[in-house]
């Protein structure tokens, strides 16, 4: 029994110790002077470092395999952050083009996983709706990538923001977490088949 505890107590400190990680990254203005797209190399080496780290061990493998698929899809709620681009729109801190439909698209994601998790259905449909899900919220991180790409190689300082807290978590936490557990969730559905699968 004490092994499950410390190695849940291990996941939760990881987690906890990047996200410290990050927040120092952001207040220390490092990203500031990594001229473009470091922020998208960034964030694309977490994302590939997380990857790694949760297959290159059979022990974090196992780990994986055991969290419910629901708590997988239930961390992206916390993308209704996408009301925060709105209003950094509205203030004129960023661009249109970019935080209106993201900020509106990423609500979206959030809600509908909140509705995927939370209405009772029987394990085949929920598994069909998590694969509806995923890869919705998966092409939805995608054309945002593609909209940052178009603004930092043509007026990169509209991104001047994502540079500096608490945007530039983004980048350097929730971006690679999300891209990540998509991942992982993709992964999950493909090897439990949905007519034998349960939400787990």
């Amino acid at each position: 029994m004490l092994f499950p505890i410390t190695l849940n107590m291990a996941v939760w400190l990881f987690l906890s110790l990047w996200l410290l990680a990050a927040v120092a990254v952001g207040g220390s203005g490092l990203l500031v002077r990594i001229p473009p797209p470091g922020g998208g190399l960034v964030l694309l080496g977490l994302t590939a470092g997380f990857l790694a780290l949760c297959t290159a061990f059979k022990v974090a493998r196992a780990r994986v395999d055991l969290v419910d698929l629901r708590v997988l899809v239930l961390l992206h709620a916390t993308r209704l952050a996408g009301v925060y681009f709105l209003i950094r729109c509205e203030q004129g801190d960023l661009p249109y083009v970019l935080a209106a439909p993201s900020g509106w698209s990423e609500i979206t994601v959030a809600i509908s996983a909140l509705l995927a998790t939370a209405i009772p259905m029987r394990g085949e449909i929920r598994m069909h709706v998590l694969l509806i899900w995923n890869t919705v919220g998966l092409t939805n991180l995608f054309f945002i990538g593609l909209t940052f790409v178009r603004i930092g190689t043509s007026q990169p300082w509209q991104l001047s923001p994502f540079q500096e807290l608490p945007l530039s978590l983004f980048p350097t936490f929730m971006g690679p977490l999300y891209l990540a557990t998509h991942v992982i969730i993709y992964t999950r559905l493909r090897l439990k088949p949905p007519e034998t699968a349960d939400p787990k």
